[in-house]
């Protein structure tokens, strides 16, 4: 089950000022395109089969956004209640469909997901949570050196998912690689660590429960149709100072390529207060109405 870790950076102490690091988890035979330019200004992977994506970025909007399904029993099969896919909420936010983060829960009908929105100009952001009755949208901390990891569990600022062993796992890790690499003298071996932070030895104490570890090896999921499910694909994101983003994404699938773009993060966007209640002080979310 997929994963996602980040940061934002003292650019003091560190060339990067964010930092972004993920796996998807997804059966191999899934249809989908590589990292590159999926919409006008939107640099992603994109998931062919439900036309959307799990990861993605507006370069123009300066807005990130990233989703994370949440294992569910409690509901009926998606394909007997016509779901809309999960896909979808990244894209439309980033696209400009939707024009407030609220709309998402009231829009369709979702299987249980998280999703994450992050203004990478203002150092700001909010998580959307839907699980069964438990429909929360709440503020990212982004202060400076707080890392938040996701993953298939409900995230949000009450549990936000540190009981998760592999949660816990990769935040520890990438905790201790930054105290150690914040320099950053080469920047290819600092990606390649954090590469490597995705893709840890297995725990030979957990190989009989392959999902629940950060990296998920190759497994038969049908044993009918022999479907192999797995990570296959694990990303970096690099926001430098001077809003330069770096995003590098490696595929574990045969014949799977390894992609390295470099684009440049603009700053028009306009902000609007949440309708939802929200801790003190009052939140402000960024979305994607352009100056």
């Amino acid at each position: 089950m997929c994963i996602v870790a980040f940061a934002f950076l003292d650019p003091g102490l560190c060339p990067y000022k964010f930092l972004l690091i993920s796996n998807r988890d997804e059966f191999y035979d899934r249809k989908t395109n590589c990292l590159g330019l999926i919409e006008e200004n939107i640099y992603g992977g994109r998931d062919l089969e439900a036309n959307g994506t799990w990861i993605a970025v507006n370069a123009k909007t300066g807005i990130l956004g990233f989703l994370t399904n949440i294992k569910s029993t409690s509901k009926s099969n998606s394909m007997e209640r016509n779901t809309t896919s999960r896909g979808y909420v990244v894209l439309s936010q980033l696209s400009n469909k939707s024009c407030d983060v609220n709309d998402i829960l009231i829009q369709g009908d979702y299987e249980p997901f998280n999703a994450g929105f992050i203004d990478l100009i203002n150092s700001d952001g909010v998580s959307i949570t839907n699980f069964q009755d438990d429909q929360k949208t709440n503020r990212l901390d982004c202060q400076t050196g707080i890392i938040n990891v996701v993953s298939n569990i409900p995230f949000n600022n009450d549990y936000a998912c540190a009981d998760f062993p592999k949660v816990a796992l990769l935040k520890a890790s990438l905790q201790s690689y930054l105290l150690s690499n914040l320099q950053v003298s080469n920047t290819k071996e600092f990606i390649d660590g954090l590469f490597n932070l995705l893709k840890p030895k297995m725990d030979p104490e957990r190989t009989l429960e392959p999902l629940n570890n950060i990296f998920v090896p190759q497994i038969e999921i049908d044993n009918l149709q022999k479907r192999i499910y797995g990570t296959r694909s694990s990303t970096v994101m690099l926001l430098d100072k001077n809003n330069e983003m770096t995003m590098v994404e490696r595929n574990y699938i045969p014949d799977g390529a390894n992609i390295d773009i470099k684009f440049q993060i603009g700053n028009m966007t306009k902000e609007v207060l949440l309708k939802q209640n929200l801790p003190k002080p009052s939140y402000r979310v960024i979305i994607m109405h352009i100056l």
